[in-house]
């Protein structure tokens, strides 16, 4: 009788916590929907690939090499886009999502990205996002140069510790 008493405790527990993450799973979706998510996956990889293209100028990579460069970026890009791609990501962030945030929480998100402030803020993300990223593209050259910098020193540290 207590075997079946605790069997059935176990079920009625494990058919709670499986509606439970059901429900959880579900809201997180309604959330990636009203942050439209899946349609800023490309916008991601075209800021990667500026990105790349930005950092083979600053290089100063020859004018006749960067095609080669640029095909191989291109290779680059599309293998993120394939491991990447909607499809193989979405049930990872929604398990992402569902460990930083309640189910409450999500569904008080998903009430803020709807409303009209919360839409405004979903669609101006991709301007904003490319705002920021100019701030930061235009602070590397400078990082670059402290970066080389503390390079050459440790090098130097490096050599002079070895001629000892």
């Amino acid at each position: 009788m207590k075997k079946i008493f605790f069997t059935l405790l176990v079920l009625a527990f494990y058919s709670i916590a499986n509606a439970s993450e059901s429900s959880h799973r579900e809201a997180v979706e309604k959330l990636l929907q009203a942050t439209q998510t899946e349609k800023n996956i490309p916008l991601i990889f075209a800021r990667m690939s500026s990105i790349i293209e930005q950092q083979f100028k600053q290089m100063q990579v020859p004018e006749e090499d960067m095609p080669i460069l640029i095909k191989y970026k291109n290779k680059q890009i599309a293998v993120m886009k394939e491991e990447l791609s909607w499809n193989k990501v979405k049930d990872d962030l929604a398990t992402a999502y569902m460990r930083v945030y309640s189910e409450k929480e999500i569904i008080e998100l998903t009430k803020f990205f709807t409303s009209p402030i919360g839409a405004k803020y979903v669609e101006k993300l991709p301007e904003l996002s490319q705002e920021m990223l100019n701030t930061v593209q235009a602070k590397l050259p400078n990082i670059y140069k402290k970066i080389s910098q503390i390079t050459e020193e440790m090098a130097a540290e490096i050599k002079n510790k070895k001629s000892k």
